[in-house]
């Protein structure tokens, strides 16, 4: 079943929750302290639900689930896919920071980075195309992209919170 019975998306959820559950308790500094779930109408995903969710529905359900870890005294909120960081990386901030579980289990391994763990959440909360670009510079000119090309691109997104998915026209 999809979203009529959600019991599709409600498995999904559980063996997400366990699977992760099993790596980030094996993760050394990091203490599960429980898990904030998307309702039932999200089909318990926030990745797809961002698009099919009405966007002020949506973002005021996050910053409810974004309450309920800090009530549980987290300092991080990990998300587990891809999806879920594109939606909730911007939500950080304020003594918590959002991160995805495989970028945890990289730390704890010593696998080194040359970027910002964050560096999606930093664009959307600058919402500047040009601050963008700017903080950008080195991993867009690595590929030899001119800067008008940077540009470009950087403003065909809508940066602002209340787009879904930050995606370009």
């Amino acid at each position: 079943m999809g979203r009529d019975g959600h019991a599709a998306g409600r498995r999904r959820s559980y063996e997400d929750r366990t699977s992760r559950t099993g790596v980030l308790e094996h993760v050394p500094g990091v203490e599960v302290l429980g898990w904030v779930d998307a309702p039932p109408d999200f089909d318990y995903d926030c990745g797809t639900s961002s698009a099919d969710v009405e966007r002020g529905r949506w973002l005021d359900v996050r910053s409810a689930l974004v309450e309920q870890a800090r009530a549980m005294g987290a300092n991080t909120l990990v998300t587990i896919s891809h999806a879920c960081q594109r939606e909730w990386c911007d939500a950080g901030g304020e003594g918590l920071e959002v991160r995805n579980y495989t970028s945890l289990v990289a730390d704890a391994l010593g696998i080194e980075r040359d970027y910002e763990v964050d560096l999606l959440g930093t664009y959307k909360r600058q919402a500047d195309p040009q601050q963008i670009v700017e903080r950008g510079r080195t991993a867009w000119s690595s590929h030899g992209i001119s800067e008008q090309q940077a540009l470009e691109t950087a403003s065909k997104y809508t940066w602002a919170a209340t787009s879904p998915r930050s995606t370009a026209p």
